[in-house]
């Protein structure tokens, strides 16, 4: 299985696009000697994902999509209030500014949905004034802004 997960900030700074990372994907593929994979994409990796299977259909034995959405004519747009909640959060993250409760509260309904939050009530135990940093160790400013 080929796990793609990439990040956001990455794909705006350095313009990448979707056909170009599917034929780097379907590339590698190629050079490891891969002749055909199960894919599994998370968030944006599923839209890379899914550029894959299209472009490459003999190479993707499976298609797993995680956090994912068709896009296109058919997809359901994020709200402009959850634009605008993911945009400020970002921000504060690049600047690594703390981010408050009610803050990451509504981010994660919005993103998970009532009824996950409804059967994972755990998912709202969030600290308060709680930074990127914190909730995801590891993950450095560095990687944030792009600069490896």
């Amino acid at each position: 299985m080929i796990n793609v997960e990439l990040e956001i900030q990455q794909l705006v700074q350095n313009q990448y696009s979707m056909q170009l990372l599917a034929n780097d994907t379907a590339g590698l593929m190629d050079t490891l000697k891969i002749p055909k994979a199960d894919v599994m994409g998370y968030s944006l990796g599923s839209y890379l994902a899914q550029q894959l299977a299209m472009m490459y259909p003999d190479k993707v034995n499976s298609l797993i999509l995680v956090a994912s959405s068709c896009g296109g004519k058919d997809g359901i747009p994020n709200s402009p209030e959850f634009i605008k909640l993911q945009s400020a959060i970002v921000q504060k993250s690049l600047n690594n500014g703390s981010i408050s409760q009610e803050e990451m509260k509504s981010f994660a309904a919005a993103s998970l949905g009532p009824g996950w939050i409804k059967l994972n009530h755990e998912s709202h135990d969030i600290p308060e004034n709680i930074t990127i940093q914190q909730a995801k160790p590891g993950l450095t400013l560095e990687t944030m802004n792009g600069s490896y």
